[in-house]
């Protein structure tokens, strides 16, 4: 693995100049970003009408399908990224291979190297990798190729999903049909018809995050049985996620609510929202396919199936189920203690790499959304999703965050553009509670421009990190890396 040994003060920090950004970003920048280190491809939504998809390896912009959003770009337009593809109906599947007819889902090669799960069916819940897309140039019967061979035959209708990502969008202005969307980077299109209907007017500012990063997980072991909607622990030694040493799971009770539990067993697994938890046993819904037994191996992750929203000036959090095309409209037990102003930002640390947030009966990691409250203040707001309330962060900092400003988690490092004078970054560390003076870019930025300008890319099979800015009112993109 290529190691990054800069050290700073040794190794000054320098910004790299990029291409440019393929769009004016005057009315609003949404730039779309996978936060893992297995998608190199980000989406660049420059209006209701246009969208471009970046390539990070090649440093390239492709006109990606007119997004044809409703609403109006600008204030309180967002989106956030999924690890997982849209479901795709098969037209049958046996041996190591599906069809999917090209007229309804037109697959490309993008899916190659992805893990497939089969979602619906008799052989729900089979789990392989894509090695090859025979496309026949979009026409007609598109051939995927499986590593492993199906149990038994796929039926025409039955469907799948891929790691091979997806990105969502909420556009601003007033609620109307179609002003909510995803585009599939596996078929490179649109979907239509999104539910839209608890969501608000966005008017002013607003922000979206994902929880679930693929690859991530805060415990792991071996299941020793359960019922239809248990799984029991069998773990009897120490995992890498468990810096406690126990040799028992003594989980603290509902401690893992609102995270989700994966289970494999062979080439089938089953991913299930943890709803309840003893010091050995995890609650789940839906009920599981199989029953879990002594046979099976799992992991606790974050869930893979909610996208969160705040803003457009009010206290209101929205979850949205990707799996169901719900958003609701959540109520904590202790709200927000003031409302999201200009600069107002939303993301999550699922991995800090710190052991104070790893241990396994007191994790802390994937479980809480971090915003900046912005309008002028200083003020940092927590949401807890296992406890469902808000805190206020108590943190030394007399920074204060306007319209603008945009942020970035990585780990536990989560990086803040100011939208002030100078375009000052800074860095604060959610494990430290403590915001760390970064960098400030010395090139020229136009006026103020809403929407989320800064992104950050991890390259595969190392431990580098690049951390992008878009210069606000202009084309300019530059990046430097993190150490």
């Amino acid at each position: 693995m290529l190691k990054n040994f800069n050290k700073p003060i040794i190794n000054k920090r320098e910004w790299q100049s990029m291409t440019q950004y393929p769009y004016s970003a005057s009315a609003a920048v949404c730039i779309i970003a996978p936060e893992d280190k297995y998608c190199d491809y980000a989406l660049v939504v420059g209006s209701a009408t246009t969208a471009a998809i970046y390539d990070y390896n090649n440093d390239g912009y492709e006109l990606a399908t007119n997004p044809a959003l409703a609403g109006t770009f600008g204030a309180g337009t967002c989106g956030a990224y999924s690890p997982w593809g849209i479901p795709y109906i098969t037209a049958g599947g046996s041996g190591n291979t599906l069809t999917v007819n090209s007229v309804a889902f037109n697959i490309t090669g993008l899916i190659i190297g992805t893990t497939l799960v089969i979602t619906s069916g008799t052989q729900v819940g089979f789990t392989t990798t894509v090695t090859g897309v025979l496309t026949d140039g979009g026409n007609g019967m598109i051939t995927i190729y499986l590593k492993d061979v199906l149990p038994a035959t796929v039926a025409s209708g039955d469907t799948f999903k891929t790691l091979s990502g997806s990105y969502y969008v909420v556009n601003g202005g007033t609620k109307v049909a179609n002003n909510f969307k995803a585009f599939d980077l596996g078929t490179r299109n649109w979907t239509v018809g999104l539910n839209n209907t608890a969501l608000p007017n966005l008017t002013s500012e607003a922000a979206m995050t994902t929880m679930y990063k693929q690859g991530e997980y805060m415990a792991e072991g071996k299941a020793s049985g359960g019922t239809s909607t248990t799984m029991i622990s069998g773990r009897t030694t120490t995992t890498e996620a468990d810096q406690a040493g126990l040799t028992a799971p003594n989980w603290t009770a509902n401690q893992w609510k609102g995270y989700q539990v994966t289970i494999t067993k062979g080439l089938f697994r089953q991913t299930r929202v943890i709803t309840a938890n003893t010091s050995i046993e995890l609650t789940v819904s839906p009920a599981f396919t199989f029953t879990p037994d002594n046979t099976c191996t799992y992991k606790i992750e974050s869930d893979e199936d909610s996208i969160y929203l705040i803003g457009n000036g009010a206290i209101t959090l929205y979850k949205y189920s990707i799996s169901t095309n719900l958003w609701t409209v959540l109520a904590p037990t202790v709200a927000r203690a003031g409302v999201p102003g200009g600069g107002t930002t939303l993301d999550s640390p699922t991995n800090t790499k710190r052991f104070e947030w790893s241990y396994e009966n007191n994790i802390r990691n994937g479980r809480y959304l971090y915003s900046l409250r912005g309008g002028g203040t200083i003020l940092i707001d927590r949401y807890d999703i296992v406890a469902n309330k808000w805190d206020v962060v108590n943190t030394k900092t007399i920074e204060t965050f306007n319209a603008g400003t945009s942020s970035v988690m990585v780990h536990g490092d989560w990086y803040i553009k100011s939208s002030a004078s100078g375009h000052r970054l800074f860095r604060y560390n959610v494990v430290d509670n403590v915001m760390y003076p970064f960098s400030t870019i010395a090139i020229s930025e136009g006026a103020v421009v809403l929407g989320k300008k800064i992104h950050a890319k991890r390259i595969k099979d190392t431990d580098l990190i690049f951390l992008y800015s878009i210069a606000s009112n202009q084309t300019a993109v530059y990046r430097t890396l993190l150490y």
